[in-house]
């Protein structure tokens, strides 16, 4: 017993230097730039990617492609700071955090069109060698990479206390216009902290190599709003509804053409959307909509904390994995029909959701961000160690009965899009509701700014909760209603945080559809 556990301790701290590595990059740009990369493990891939060229092409020790790829990925975080992160840096969060995602997302695809879905090694000299002590060993491949992680960390170190340039970094991460009034160029020190950065994802991506294989990393439910109004603070958010009022300039028969036109065009909508099946006979287009809808619909429950109240939460993947969970287990074992499991799905994520929202909300910004993620990584793998109940890695499948609608299973594509059809329509009603309710306004005054919302009289505290319990309940349901599409569930799929970046992709572009339509309030 000892023996394993020590083995797993050896291994454990091999490879975590390695990973430290990687987060020392990430620290590195937040304490100087101020900006979470969540792009970071993407260019992990590039670095493997790298190495494992030089090594099939031209026979390069991956130790050896370090001197190739740490450059490489230096000059293109240098380039990324200058021309990208620059022009997004701001006191708001939320920009930064989805260009780090959509660098993320870009490369992602573009690993996969050039090089495909298969994995990608290198074998050396040395990967299957091991050092034995007893019953003990440690892979060779893997202290090579442990040792050089150190080196590079320790003159990363030495760097930022004894060099001109290092000093410089350090003083723009404590206070960015003292070290600008004392001739500190900010763009220069962001644009070295950024190519470190993405220079140690490089490395740790070419000492990766020789017992890691190379991948684009994408698996999960991708593979298989604000209009904002005019606030006027002194007067105190309970004459928000009498200030928008006030607002509107245009004569009340202008206005009311456009509201006409806006509902024509609305029912227009419907009508097509109603009526898309019945026009299109293909299956693969019918599932390529039905993936839309679930998506917009996902999409629209986030947007109710990520729009509104500007909370950018990317563990929507938890509740999603819940309601999944909920619903098979309560068919799977007990027979009971996933119309009623959906619901009791969507009352255990709202549940889940008081204690994560109780200490998620406790911070604010990226912090809030990453708290959520873990949340939901949380899960997934408590979930993975569950067998007897959840059934562990393996995942089950769901029992085929057939043209079986009480059990949400039909024989045509059809009857599924009009279920995800009528999601989205529950989302975008629910929606429209909280809009033009007192909660609305209290959300967006939040999101605006939620130190001067609590002094005017807004429950902060209480409206992020309630918000949090609508969002997480409307997750869920999306959950229950994949796991019944696809029939199979397991915790890589159900709380992939894949399924968070398309929600929140969806969720902003909810959010600038309704920033860009005329406000019919």
């Amino acid at each position: 017993m000892w023996e394993t556990v020590a083995q797993a301790i050896i291994n454990g701290l091999l490879i975590g230097g390695i990973y430290a590595l990687v987060s020392i990059g990430v620290t590195l740009i937040f304490g100087v730039v101020k900006i979470v990369n969540f792009a970071q493990g993407e260019f992990v891939m590039i670095g493997m990617y790298i190495s494992f060229f030089l090594a099939n092409q031209f026979g390069i020790d991956p130790l050896v492609s370090l001197l190739v790829s740490m450059p490489t990925l230096f000059v293109i975080g240098v380039l990324i700071q200058h021309f990208l992160i620059r022009r997004v840096l701001g006191p708001n969060d939320m920009p930064q955090i989805f260009l780090t995602f959509a660098l993320s997302l870009l490369l992602l695809n573009l690993a996969l069109m050039l090089f495909s879905a298969n994995y990608r090694t290198v074998h050396t000299s040395y990967s299957d060698e091991a050092i034995h002590f007893g019953e003990l060993y440690i892979p060779v491949a893997k202290l090579i990479a442990f040792v050089v992680a150190m080196a590079l960390s320790g003159a990363l170190w030495v760097f930022l206390h004894f060099t001109d340039l290092g000093k410089a970094m350090r003083a723009a991460a404590q206070n960015r216009d003292v070290a600008t009034l004392m001739g500190i160029n900010p763009n220069r020190v962001f644009c070295v902290a950024l190519g470190i950065a993405l220079g140690l994802a490089g490395a740790a991506g070419s000492l990766l190599m020789p017992f890691y294989s190379a991948y684009d990393g994408r698996r999960g439910i991708a593979g298989h709003s604000i209009h904002r109004r005019g606030l006027r603070i002194d007067r105190g958010i309970r004459h928000a509804a009498s200030d928008a009022c006030l607002q509107a300039d245009r004569p009340w028969r202008r206005e009311s053409a456009m509201k006409t036109r806006g509902l024509l065009w609305l029912a227009i909508g419907i009508a097509a959307l109603v009526a898309l099946p019945l026009v299109v006979k293909s299956s693969f287009a019918i599932d390529i909509f039905i993936r839309i809808l679930l998506f917009s619909f996902i999409g629209v429950a986030w947007n109710l904390m990520g729009g509104y109240a500007k909370q950018l939460s990317l563990g929507h993947a938890a509740y999603f994995g819940l309601g999944a969970y909920t619903s098979t287990i309560l068919q799977v074992d007990f027979g009971i029909s996933p119309w009623i499991g959906m619901i009791a799905g969507g009352v255990v994520a709202m549940l889940a959701s008081l204690p994560i929202g109780w200490l998620c909300f406790r911070l604010r910004g990226p912090y809030f961000t990453i708290a959520t993620i873990a949340t939901a990584q949380a899960l997934m793998l408590i979930f993975l160690k569950f067998r007897d109940l959840a059934w562990g890695a393996e995942g089950t499948t769901i029992p085929n009965l057939g043209s079986a609608p009480l059990m949400m299973q039909f024989e045509t594509k059809a009857a599924y899009y009009y279920v995800a059809l009528a999601l989205l329509a529950l989302g975008l009603v629910i929606t429209y509701v909280i809009e033009r309710s007192w909660m609305g306004y209290y959300l967006v005054a939040i999101g605006e700014d939620e130190d001067a919302a609590e002094a005017i009289g807004v429950n902060a505290p209480k409206i992020k909760r309630d918000i949090y319990l609508i969002s997480s309940f409307l997750t869920a349901l999306a959950g229950t209603f994949y796991t019944q599409y696809i029939y199979f569930i397991d915790p890589a799929t159900a709380f992939s945080f894949n399924i968070s970046r398309p929600c929140c992709r969806a969720g902003s572009a909810v959010r600038s559809a309704a920033c860009s339509s005329p406000s019919t309030a």
